[in-house]
C-alpha cells in the first residue's frame, strides 16, 4: 500500500473498550475511521502460547516499564486493545469512586444514575455477568481462606458467551468467548461502513486555531516498529477521538503541542499498582487453567482510616509471566518453576489517586527523546503494600499453603505467618525491592469542570480544541479502585451518545 490521503466525518485513534464502542455507535450515523497501531489478529491466531502473544498483543512486547524500570505494565496492543487479553473480570464504576469525582473535579457528567442505562447496555452486550461456573483451584483455595478469617468476598463479573474455561484469556480468546471489542464492537462498525486501519500509529495531530485539521499516521510492524520504508496515512475529518488509553494518549497531545497552559496533559496517571504473594500447596493448583479471575474482596478497598485501600483477586500464573517477576535465580528459579503446577497466587491492586500522598504519575520525555511514565514512590504507598502482603500470606497460610513467597527482592519462601510479618516489618522500602506490577493504566488526561485542574470536559471535550475529544481511561481523574473495562465501556457509550446530539 502506497501514501494515502483518508478522509472522514470522524477519526477514532485506537480500538479497544473507548474506541470500539464508540465506532459501534457512531458509524451508525456518520463516515468513521479507525486507527489501531496493533496487528488485527482473530481467534485463528491465539495459539494460547506466551511466546506469541506478548510480542503482538502487548505494548513493548509486554516490557512496558515506567521510565526508572520499577513498574512492570502490562497494556494490551491489537485491535481490541486491552479488551483482547484482559482476564474479563468485569465491574460497574464504584459509588464512593463517582461521589468523589463530582466533589474534587465537577464532574456531573459521570454519576451513578446517567450511567445506569449505560451499564445495563453493555452488561447485555457483552456477557457480563457473575460466574456461574466452578472457580478453579486458584480462586477457590483464596476463597476458603477468606470464609475461615470471615473475609467478605464474592464473584466477579465476566464479559464472556460460552466460554470453555481454558485460562488463557491473557494471551486472546481461542474460541470467541471473550466479549471482546475485537469481536462485538468493531465488527459491527465495519458492517455499518467504518474502514479500520491497523498498525498504524498515529504520531501527530495537526491543529490549526482550534480545530484539529489533519492526523499523521506512520505504518509499524506488528510488534510496533516503525517500518523501514514506512507509509504514512494522512487523516483528515470534521472531529477526532482519541482512544488509545492512559499513557499513550497523553504522549500523542504531548507530541502534537496542543495547547496546555496549566501542564495538565500526562498529569495523574494511575496505575493500580499490584503487588503479588505466591503460595505454594501440597496439592496441584495449575493456577493457569480455568477462568482466571471469579473471587474477590473488596473488604479492604475503602478503608475507614487515610491509609492505601486495595482490592484482592487472584491471578492466573504462566510461566512466562511469573518467571519475569519473581526474584529467584539459579537452583532457587529452577526449584520455584520445578513446583510451578502446585503454585497459587493473590494480588492487591492498590486504589491510588485518592489521597495526597497517592497522586499518581506524570509522562515525561526521557534523555533519549522518548516519552514515558515517571511514577514516584513513598513509605505511604510503600505500607500500604506492606499491609496487602501480610492480608493475602495469612489468606494463603489459612487456606492451606505450605509455604508464602511475597513478591520483595530480598524475600524467601516463609513457612508460617509470624515469619512473612517480621519480614515485612523489617524489609527495606525502596521502590525496587517490591516487585510491582500494573494491568491498569488510567489517567493522564483527566475529565473535570476547570481547566486548570483537566485536560477534558464533562463531555470528553479537549478544553482548548473544539472537535477534538476523548473516550479512553485516560480521562478517569483518579484511579477507579476496580477493573475498568465495563467503566470504558459504560463513559464511552454515555459520552458518543452526547456527541451524536452534539454533531448530528
Amino acid at each position: 500500500m502506497s501514501d494515502q490521503v483518508v478522509e472522514a466525518d470522524i477519526v477514532i485513534i485506537g480500538s479497544g473498550a473507548g474506541g470500539g464502542e464508540a465506532a459501534k455507535l457512531l458509524s451508525k450515523h456518520f463516515n468513521v475511521v479507525i486507527v489501531e497501531e496493533g496487528p488485527h489478529r482473530t481467534s485463528n491466531d491465539f495459539k494460547m502460547k506466551e511466546s506469541i502473544a506478548y510480542p503482538e498483543l502487548y505494548q513493548d512486547s509486554g516490557a512496558r516499564l515506567t521510565v526508572d524500570g520499577a513498574i512492570k505494565i502490562l497494556q494490551g496492543k491489537s485491535v481490541g486493545g486491552s479488551t483482547t487479553v484482559n482476564w474479563t473480570s468485569s465491574f460497574r464504576t464504584p459509588q464512593e469512586t463517582l461521589l468523589h469525582w463530582n466533589k474534587e473535579f465537577g464532574i456531573h457528567t459521570l454519576t451513578q444514575d446517567s450511567l445506569l442505562s449505560h451499564f445495563l447496555r453493555i452488561e447485555d452486550e457483552y456477557g457480563i455477568t457473575p460466574w456461574d461456573g466452578e472457580p478453579n483451584l486458584n480462586n477457590q483455595l483464596m476463597a476458603n481462606g477468606m470464609s475461615k478469617l470471615g473475609i467478605r468476598h464474592g464473584v466477579i463479573p465476566r464479559n464472556v458467551k460460552g466460554c470453555l474455561n481454558l485460562g488463557y484469556c491473557g494471551m486472546g480468546c481461542p474460541t470467541n468467548a471473550k466479549q471482546s471489542t475485537l469481536i462485538n464492537a468493531i465488527p459491527r462498525a465495519l458492517e455499518n461502513g467504518a474502514k479500520l486501519f491497523s498498525q498504524f500509529r498515529v504520531e501527530r495531530l495537526i491543529w490549526k486555531n482550534d480545530k484539529i485539521v489533519e492526523a499523521i499516521a506512520y505504518s509499524v510492524t506488528p510488534t510496533g516498529k516503525i517500518e523501514e520504508n514506512k507509509k504514512t496515512l494522512t487523516l483528515k475529518a470534521q472531529h477526532f477521538l482519541l482512544c488509545g488509553g492512559g499513557i499513550n494518549t497523553p504522549i500523542l497531545l504531548m507530541k502534537s503541542d496542543l495547547p496546555d497552559p496549566y501542564f495538565n496533559i500526562g498529569n495523574r496517571t494511575f496505575l493500580h499498582p499490584v503487588t503479588v504473594s505466591l503460595a505454594l500447596f501440597n496439592q496441584k493448583v495449575e493456577a493457569y487453567q480455568g477462568a482466571p479471575q471469579s473471587v474477590y474482596s473488596d473488604q479492604f478497598l475503602w478503608p475507614e482510616d487515610d491509609s492505601l485501600g486495595f482490592k484482592i483477586e487472584a491471578p492466573p500464573i504462566h510461566p512466562a509471566l511469573t518467571s519475569s517477576l519473581i526474584n529467584q535465580h539459579g537452583s532457587e528459579a529452577s526449584e520455584m518453576m520445578k513446583r510451578f503446577s502446585h503454585s497459587q497466587g493473590m494480588i492487591a491492586l492498590g486504589r491510588d489517586g485518592f489521597h495526597e500522598q497517592a497522586p499518581g504519575g506524570k509522562i515525561v520525555m526521557t534523555s533519549n527523546g522518548r516519552f514515558g511514565l515517571d511514577y514516584p514512590w513513598n513509605d505511604y504507598l510503600t505500607n500500604g503494600y506492606k499491609k496487602a502482603l501480610l492480608t493475602m500470606a495469612s489468606i494463603q497460610f489459612e487456606a492451606g499453603a505450605r509455604s508464602v513467597y511475597p513478591l520483595h527482592r530480598f524475600a524467601r519462601s516463609f513457612e508460617r505467618l509470624g515469619e512473612v510479618k517480621s519480614f515485612l516489618d523489617s524489609c527495606s522500602v525502596d521502590r525496587y525491592d517490591l516487585q510491582i506490577v500494573s494491568a491498569h493504566v488510567m489517567g493522564g488526561a483527566a475529565m473535570g469542570s476547570d481547566e486548570k485542574n483537566s485536560v477534558v470536559d464533562n463531555d470528553g471535550r479537549f478544553h482548548h480544541m473544539s472537535n477534538l475529544f476523548i473516550f479512553d481511561g485516560s480521562l478517569f481523574p483518579t484511579s477507579l479502585g476496580v477493573n475498568p473495562t465495563e467503566s470504558i465501556l459504560s463513559f464511552s457509550s454515555l459520552l458518543t451518545h452526547k456527541l451524536i446530539e452534539r454533531i448530528k
